[in-house]
């Protein structure tokens, strides 16, 4: 059998298109990944001693960095747990009446910030129907914006009601009106 004489880059490029070839499988995401880490801790390891002053720089850079990404994150967390203001807090501690909440929609209608003041709005009307007793209260955490968002606040509504007499508000007979025999 005669011997094949190729040099070291040759026999490389060979090598690299035969295993380039479908046949044969690729490296998972995972092994590629994990082999670029090796060859990045490869490149600093080598290079390492390069820096002027070594590793001693390295690490003390290290260090640096490591307190640089702390005193981020402390801000970052500090930053996200201060109160801003605001027209009134969430959940101090005084809640606004019904009369408040009117006057107070009312001051922002009169500067033309109409969120604010339909929000502070439906807020009295929630309240109005807290204080004359039609609601019950609710605690500030768990306190729609609405009065008629779900979960039975009604005392007296249909859907507290058992029994029969518990309608829907698309039932025929809601409202006391007539089956209708042409839609059924």
């Amino acid at each position: 059998m005669p011997t094949i004489d190729i040099d070291r880059d040759a026999a490389h490029e060979a090598a690299q298109h035969e295993l380039g070839k479908p046949i044969y499988p690729k490296a998972s995401l995972i092994e590629r990944l994990m082999d670029w880490i090796e060859e990045m801790l490869n490149k600093l390891l080598v290079e390492g001693a390069s820096v002027p002053g070594g590793w001693f720089t390295i690490g003390v850079l290290l260090i640096l960095l490591a307190i640089a990404v702390v005193v981020a994150v402390g801000i970052a967390r500090h930053t996200m747990r201060t109160n801003r203001g605001g027209d009134h807090a969430l959940f101090g501690e005084h809640e606004l009446s019904a009369a408040e909440h009117r006057a107070t929609a009312e001051q922002f209608a009169a500067v033309g910030n109409w969120s604010a003041a339909i929000r502070h709005r439906l807020r009295a009307v929630a309240r109005q129907l807290e204080e004359s007793a039609v609601l019950d209260p609710v605690p500030a955490e768990l306190r729609p914006n609405s009065p008629a968002m779900p979960g039975g606040l009604y005392r007296n509504s249909p859907r507290n009601r058992p029994g029969p007499q518990r309608l829907s508000m698309t039932s025929p007979t809601a409202n006391n009106r007539e089956p209708n025999p042409h839609t059924g």
